[in-house]
Protein backbone atom coordinates (compact mmCIF):
# COMPACT_ATOMS: atom_id res chain seq x y z
CA UNK A 1 0.00 0.00 0.00
CA UNK A 2 1.43 3.33 -1.05
CA UNK A 3 1.98 6.02 1.59
CA UNK A 4 1.80 8.74 -1.10
CA UNK A 5 -1.64 10.43 -1.30
CA UNK A 6 -3.31 10.10 -4.71
CA UNK A 7 -3.59 13.88 -4.96
CA UNK A 8 0.17 14.30 -4.51
CA UNK A 9 1.25 13.46 -8.10
CA UNK A 10 -1.52 15.69 -9.44
CA UNK A 11 -0.21 18.65 -7.46
CA UNK A 12 3.38 17.94 -8.41
CA UNK A 13 2.47 17.67 -12.09
CA UNK A 14 0.56 20.95 -11.93
CA UNK A 15 3.56 22.54 -10.22
CA UNK A 16 5.79 21.29 -13.04
CA UNK A 17 3.33 22.73 -15.57
CA UNK A 18 3.38 26.13 -13.87
CA UNK A 19 7.19 26.09 -13.72
CA UNK A 20 7.28 25.16 -17.40
CA UNK A 21 5.08 28.12 -18.35
CA UNK A 22 7.19 30.47 -16.24
CA UNK A 23 10.38 29.14 -17.82
CA UNK A 24 8.86 29.55 -21.27
CA UNK A 25 8.02 33.16 -20.42
CA UNK A 26 11.56 33.83 -19.19
CA UNK A 27 12.99 32.49 -22.43
CA UNK A 28 10.55 34.62 -24.45
CA UNK A 29 11.85 37.73 -22.70
CA UNK A 30 15.43 36.57 -23.12
CA UNK A 31 15.07 35.87 -26.85
CA UNK A 32 12.83 38.80 -27.78
CA UNK A 33 13.89 39.33 -31.39
CA UNK A 34 12.61 39.01 -34.95
CA UNK A 35 14.12 36.49 -37.38
CA UNK A 36 15.09 38.25 -40.60
CA UNK A 37 13.36 35.58 -42.70
CA UNK A 38 10.03 36.70 -41.24
CA UNK A 39 10.23 39.82 -43.36
CA UNK A 40 10.13 37.68 -46.50
CA UNK A 41 6.59 36.64 -45.55
CA UNK A 42 5.71 40.20 -44.56
CA UNK A 43 6.80 41.54 -47.94
CA UNK A 44 4.90 38.89 -49.90
CA UNK A 45 1.77 39.69 -47.89
CA UNK A 46 2.22 43.44 -48.34
CA UNK A 47 2.69 43.08 -52.10
CA UNK A 48 -0.46 40.99 -52.29
CA UNK A 49 -2.43 43.63 -50.37
CA UNK A 50 -1.08 46.30 -52.72
CA UNK A 51 -2.27 44.38 -55.78
CA UNK A 52 1.08 43.00 -56.97
CA UNK A 53 0.33 39.36 -56.18
CA UNK A 54 2.16 36.93 -53.89
CA UNK A 55 5.61 38.01 -55.02
CA UNK A 56 8.68 39.41 -53.33
CA UNK A 57 9.33 42.00 -56.02
CA UNK A 58 6.49 43.61 -57.95
CA UNK A 59 6.46 42.44 -61.56
CA UNK A 60 8.53 39.31 -60.93
CA UNK A 61 6.30 36.22 -61.05
CA UNK A 62 8.41 34.09 -58.76
CA UNK A 63 7.10 32.04 -55.84
CA UNK A 64 9.52 33.07 -53.12
CA UNK A 65 7.75 31.76 -50.04
CA UNK A 66 7.53 28.34 -48.38
CA UNK A 67 4.72 28.97 -45.90
CA UNK A 68 1.51 29.72 -47.76
CA UNK A 69 -0.84 29.37 -44.78
CA UNK A 70 1.35 31.63 -42.64
CA UNK A 71 1.22 34.31 -45.31
CA UNK A 72 -2.57 33.98 -45.41
CA UNK A 73 -2.59 34.69 -41.67
CA UNK A 74 -0.47 37.79 -42.25
CA UNK A 75 -2.66 38.98 -45.15
CA UNK A 76 -5.75 38.55 -42.98
CA UNK A 77 -4.04 40.60 -40.30
CA UNK A 78 -3.12 43.35 -42.74
CA UNK A 79 -6.72 43.54 -43.92
CA UNK A 80 -7.73 43.97 -40.27
CA UNK A 81 -5.04 46.66 -39.85
CA UNK A 82 -2.93 44.50 -37.51
CA UNK A 83 0.83 44.94 -37.55
CA UNK A 84 2.25 41.69 -39.01
CA UNK A 85 5.15 41.74 -36.57
CA UNK A 86 2.77 41.86 -33.61
CA UNK A 87 0.40 39.31 -35.15
CA UNK A 88 3.04 36.69 -35.90
CA UNK A 89 4.67 37.03 -32.49
CA UNK A 90 1.30 36.65 -30.75
CA UNK A 91 0.46 33.58 -32.83
CA UNK A 92 3.90 32.15 -32.08
CA UNK A 93 3.58 32.69 -28.33
CA UNK A 94 0.07 31.25 -28.26
CA UNK A 95 1.26 28.27 -30.30
CA UNK A 96 4.18 27.70 -27.93
CA UNK A 97 1.92 27.86 -24.88
CA UNK A 98 -0.59 25.52 -26.53
CA UNK A 99 2.23 23.12 -27.39
CA UNK A 100 3.26 22.92 -23.75
CA UNK A 101 -0.36 22.39 -22.70
CA UNK A 102 -0.84 19.71 -25.35
CA UNK A 103 2.27 17.81 -24.24
CA UNK A 104 1.02 17.89 -20.66
CA UNK A 105 -2.46 16.78 -21.66
CA UNK A 106 -1.26 13.96 -23.90
CA UNK A 107 1.14 12.78 -21.22
CA UNK A 108 -1.66 12.69 -18.68
CA UNK A 109 -4.33 11.07 -20.84
CA UNK A 110 -2.20 8.61 -22.81
CA UNK A 111 -0.22 7.26 -19.88
CA UNK A 112 -2.02 4.16 -18.64
CA UNK A 113 -0.22 4.53 -15.32
CA UNK A 114 -1.71 7.96 -14.65
CA UNK A 115 -3.32 6.74 -11.45
CA UNK A 116 -0.02 5.46 -10.06
CA UNK A 117 1.32 7.50 -7.12
CA UNK A 118 4.70 7.98 -8.80
CA UNK A 119 3.48 9.17 -12.19
CA UNK A 120 5.24 12.46 -12.91
CA UNK A 121 5.70 11.89 -16.63
CA UNK A 122 3.28 14.65 -17.81
CA UNK A 123 4.88 17.29 -15.62
CA UNK A 124 8.45 16.26 -16.36
CA UNK A 125 7.76 16.08 -20.10
CA UNK A 126 6.37 19.60 -20.27
CA UNK A 127 9.12 20.95 -18.03
CA UNK A 128 11.84 19.42 -20.20
CA UNK A 129 10.19 20.85 -23.31
CA UNK A 130 10.01 24.33 -21.78
CA UNK A 131 13.70 24.03 -20.87
CA UNK A 132 14.39 23.56 -24.59
CA UNK A 133 15.21 27.21 -25.34
CA UNK A 134 14.61 27.00 -29.14
CA UNK A 135 10.89 26.58 -28.44
CA UNK A 136 10.71 30.13 -27.09
CA UNK A 137 13.34 31.36 -29.56
CA UNK A 138 11.22 30.42 -32.57
CA UNK A 139 7.91 31.29 -30.89
CA UNK A 140 8.96 34.94 -30.61
CA UNK A 141 10.79 35.05 -33.94
CA UNK A 142 7.84 35.90 -36.20
CA UNK A 143 8.24 32.60 -38.03
CA UNK A 144 5.78 29.73 -38.42
CA UNK A 145 7.99 27.03 -36.89
CA UNK A 146 6.24 26.66 -33.51
CA UNK A 147 2.77 26.80 -35.06
CA UNK A 148 3.83 23.95 -37.31
CA UNK A 149 5.15 22.05 -34.28
CA UNK A 150 1.80 22.49 -32.53
CA UNK A 151 -0.18 21.24 -35.52
CA UNK A 152 2.24 18.34 -35.88
CA UNK A 153 1.76 17.39 -32.23
CA UNK A 154 -2.02 17.60 -32.51
CA UNK A 155 -1.97 15.46 -35.65
CA UNK A 156 0.09 12.77 -33.91
CA UNK A 157 -2.22 12.93 -30.90
CA UNK A 158 -5.28 12.51 -33.12
CA UNK A 159 -3.61 9.61 -34.93
CA UNK A 160 -2.83 7.82 -31.67
CA UNK A 161 -6.48 8.20 -30.71
CA UNK A 162 -7.46 6.76 -34.11
CA UNK A 163 -9.20 9.98 -35.16
CA UNK A 164 -7.95 9.60 -38.70
CA UNK A 165 -10.15 12.22 -40.35
CA UNK A 166 -8.92 14.79 -37.80
CA UNK A 167 -5.36 13.61 -38.40
CA UNK A 168 -5.61 14.14 -42.15
CA UNK A 169 -7.16 17.59 -41.75
CA UNK A 170 -4.55 18.83 -39.26
CA UNK A 171 -1.69 17.23 -41.17
CA UNK A 172 -2.78 18.83 -44.41
CA UNK A 173 -3.15 22.21 -42.72
CA UNK A 174 0.29 21.77 -41.25
CA UNK A 175 1.71 20.99 -44.65
CA UNK A 176 0.09 24.06 -46.20
CA UNK A 177 2.25 26.14 -43.94
CA UNK A 178 5.33 25.21 -45.90
CA UNK A 179 5.76 23.69 -49.35
CA UNK A 180 8.44 21.29 -48.27
CA UNK A 181 5.76 19.15 -46.69
CA UNK A 182 3.34 16.74 -48.33
CA UNK A 183 1.09 18.08 -51.02
CA UNK A 184 -2.09 17.75 -48.95
CA UNK A 185 -5.22 19.74 -49.73
CA UNK A 186 -5.73 23.14 -48.11
CA UNK A 187 -6.34 22.73 -44.43
CA UNK A 188 -3.26 20.65 -43.78
CA UNK A 189 0.22 21.22 -42.45
CA UNK A 190 2.04 21.46 -45.77
CA UNK A 191 1.21 25.16 -46.05
CA UNK A 192 3.34 25.77 -42.97
CA UNK A 193 6.56 23.82 -43.45
CA UNK A 194 8.10 22.23 -46.55
CA UNK A 195 9.82 19.48 -44.59
CA UNK A 196 6.49 18.09 -43.47
CA UNK A 197 6.67 14.75 -45.26
CA UNK A 198 9.81 13.78 -43.37
CA UNK A 199 8.42 15.06 -40.08
CA UNK A 200 5.18 13.14 -40.37
CA UNK A 201 6.33 9.90 -41.97
CA UNK A 202 8.68 8.70 -39.21
CA UNK A 203 6.39 9.01 -36.16
CA UNK A 204 3.31 7.77 -38.00
CA UNK A 205 5.20 4.76 -39.35
CA UNK A 206 6.57 4.04 -35.89
CA UNK A 207 3.17 4.25 -34.21
CA UNK A 208 1.53 2.16 -36.93
CA UNK A 209 4.18 -0.54 -36.63
CA UNK A 210 3.72 -0.97 -32.89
Amino acid sequence: MSLIPKAFPVRINLLFLILALVLFGVFLIRYNFTQDDAYISFRHAANFINGHGLVFNAGERVEGYTNFLWIIFIITGLIAKINPLVLTKVIGIVSGTATLAAVFWFGWTLDRRQTAPDNYIPGLAVLFLAAFAPLAYWAISGMESVTFALLFLLAVGAYVRRSYSVTVFIASTCLNASPTTFCFPPGSSRPLRPNGPFSFTTPFATITGR
